[in-house]
């Protein structure tokens, strides 16, 4: 949710942004993949029945990077919206954005017919959110009212089979601008 709020899809855009996110993960696929193809030369009781389409799905799988931890660490350290940090979340939300195709393309899992009306109901809803958002006039029902809406896109979201992430990702880029700058006023972390 706080990275949909911060996120500039021009950003993402960049050849620095995705080229270094499909970059990162091509190469180290391709050196994890050789990794675990020669520790199945070598016999290793775990990794003697590795094919090497499973070595290909799992050294994809390792490829991407923990949004999580990545965030909170320039949160900590107060870089979030530093030059360097804003490329390495663009990076993590490329990441993100490609595991997401990624699970649903495994798991043959398809988005439910009520996502497109859910994306749709995002579109003409927006100014109703924002105009809620800007009536709220305390920090504490501000809060209440960011995470309320965090935890509303993530259900929202699973309840159409798609990624709970995804959700609370769209719903603060659904706020972002002029969210941001009324919890900037209310003094509301």
């Amino acid at each position: 949710f706080t990275i949909g709020l911060k996120l500039k899809i021009k950003d993402l855009l960049q050849v620095e942004i995705w080229g270094g996110a499909l970059a990162h993960m091509l190469i180290f696929s391709l050196v994890s993949v050789a990794i675990l193809l020669l520790l199945k030369q070598l016999g290793l009781p775990l990794f003697s029945q590795l094919s090497v389409i499973n070595a290909l799905i799992i050294s994809f799988a390792l490829s991407f990077s923990s949004t999580v931890f990545v965030v909170k660490t320039l949160d900590e350290r107060g870089d979030f919206l530093a030059r360097y940090g804003q490329i390495a979340i663009g990076i993590l939300i490329i990441q993100d954005l490609v595991a997401v195709l990624y699970l649903g393309v495994s798991a043959a899992k398809i988005p439910s017919i009520w996502a497109t009306g859910l994306i749709v109901l995002l579109f003409v809803g927006r100014p109703l959110i924002i105009k809620l958002s800007t009536q709220i006039g305390h920090g504490e029902l501000l809060l209440l009212f960011g995470l309320s809406m965090a935890l509303g896109g993530s259900a929202l979201f699973e309840a159409v089979d798609m990624k709970a992430d995804l959700g609370a990702l769209v719903f603060g880029k659904c706020l972002s601008q002029k969210w941001l700058s009324k919890c900037k006023s209310s003094k509301v972390p």
